[in-house]
């Protein structure tokens, strides 16, 4: 029977059914994680194993129905491939964070977070003065930078989330980027 997985993100899944028969073909389902349909994998050989795991893959399932030259079937049980996150890690670290940015229109507003972590992923995001509402900004680095100032942008506020290899988040201090008087 398949053996369920755990190892670290960005590692191949191994999982193997082992079956005796007469030219035997196989076909993977699997279903991520909180879902209820079962979806046919491109999978056709007795190991499930090309896919990289990431935080979307955390926690699929998977099973493979064997067919013989016969047509007659076994379906074999569920294994699952998970992650682990090292002993001791505990997410990512903000070791300054980002400053209000004062300057004149036309120029682009650099606000900068400093983390430490390990395979960090960066998004801003920003709400004008007038807005109560945060939108997705389309930086996706430590530096938030992207856009010339103007009466639009005057007074924007912008926060940054920073996720790490293992899907441990933190959040930055909140900085505005205004005209000077």
């Amino acid at each position: 029977q398949p053996q369920s997985w755990a190892g670290l993100l960005g590692e191949y899944p191994a999982i193997r059914i082992v079956a005796e028969g007469v030219e035997l073909s196989y076909k993977w389902y699997y279903r991520d994680a909180g879902k209820t349909k079962w979806l046919l994998s491109s999978e056709t050989d007795d190991c499930y194993d090309s896919y990289r795991l990431d935080l979307s893959r955390a926690g699929r399932e998977v099973y493979c129905v064997v067919t013989d030259a016969y047509g007659i079937q076994v379906k074999s049980e569920i294994a699952t491939m998970d992650f682990y996150v090292p002993e001791g890690h505990n997410g990512p670290t903000i070791t300054a964070q980002p400053e209000n940015w004062t300057g004149a229109k036309g120029e682009y507003p650099s606000i900068t977070v400093v983390v430490e972590g390990e395979g960090l992923s960066y998004q801003w995001y920003w709400k004008n003065a007038d807005q109560t509402r945060w939108s997705v900004s389309s930086d996706k680095d430590e530096s938030y930078d992207s856009y010339v100032l103007n009466d639009y942008r005057n007074g924007r506020s912008v926060y940054c989330v920073i996720t790490d290899q293992y899907g441990f988040q933190i959040a930055s201090d909140v900085a505005t980027m205004s005209e000077a008087q």
